[in-house]
């Protein structure tokens, strides 16, 4: 195992865009601004739609944002597969579930380093809440220009906040799900279908349940989609070899 994963690390690195540049690379964070920006124009139109927890399917959203999660769904599925792999002597398998594994983590990783430290409320977030937790109602440092309504935060990049009623921007629901999803349609095909129409289902789960407004999903989902398939194509590259 330590010697699959040195050298799927190895691979991953080699072919990297941090030690290769290009500019077809480069296209990835612009082609995600590019959508973040037109689906900011959507969101509170679209957030209005949302049932919530009172709707007739909350306990369907629930289930997927729960197993969509990072620890009860990634992390069991992936090591699922590389131990099956292991045991099967499946290296397929194996790569796969590493790239899964890998995928999730450092797209969750890059997807809440900026939700925690730009601070967008979730669409959920009322300021009594807010008030009760923190003490008062804090400023956003960025409004997007969303009257607030009676007892309803303004929308905004509000900083640094601990309080994960401002941790909304990106979704990393989206990020670690399509991740993992992205990384098993490349490198486990059959398997990695079902994935991404979980992914999906967690996507969905995410607007039902008003915990994230249609840009947290975009550029969440579009993160993972870029680094599980970036990973995915390490396992493929390595099952070649």
């Amino acid at each position: 195992m330590s010697d699959l994963l040195r050298r799927f690390l190895a691979a991953a690195w080699e072919e990297s865009p941090f030690r290769r540049p290009s500019w077809p690379w480069a296209l990835v964070p612009v082609a995600i601004g590019g959508l973040a920006l037109l689906a900011f124009h959507f969101d509170h139109a679209v957030a209005a739609t949302a049932p919530g927890a009172a709707g007739p399917l909350a306990h369907l959203a629930g289930e997927f944002s729960y197993w969509g999660d990072f620890l009860p769904g990634t992390l069991p599925l992936s090591l699922g597969l590389i131990t099956a792999g292991t045991l099967l002597r499946r290296r397929t398998w194996q790569r796969a579930g590493l790239a899964a594994l890998l995928a999730a983590v450092v797209a969750g990783g890059v997807v809440s380093s900026f939700r925690v430290t730009l601070g967008r409320p979730r669409p959920f977030a009322a300021a009594a809440e807010v008030s009760g937790k923190i003490g008062h109602v804090p400023t956003p440092l960025v409004s997007f220009g969303k009257p607030a309504g009676p007892g309803e935060l303004v929308d905004g990049f509000y900083g640094l906040q601990q309080p994960m009623l401002f941790h909304g921007f990106p979704s990393g629901h989206a990020s670690t799900s399509m991740a993992t999803a992205a990384a098993l349609a490349v490198a486990l095909p059959p398997l990695g279908g079902v994935a991404v129409l979980g992914a999906l289902g967690v996507c969905w789960s995410r607007f039902y349940l008003q915990r994230h407004y249609l840009s947290d999903l975009v550029v969440g989902g579009g993160v993972g989609i870029a680094v599980g398939l970036y990973f995915g194509w390490v396992a493929r590259r390595l099952d070649r070899a």
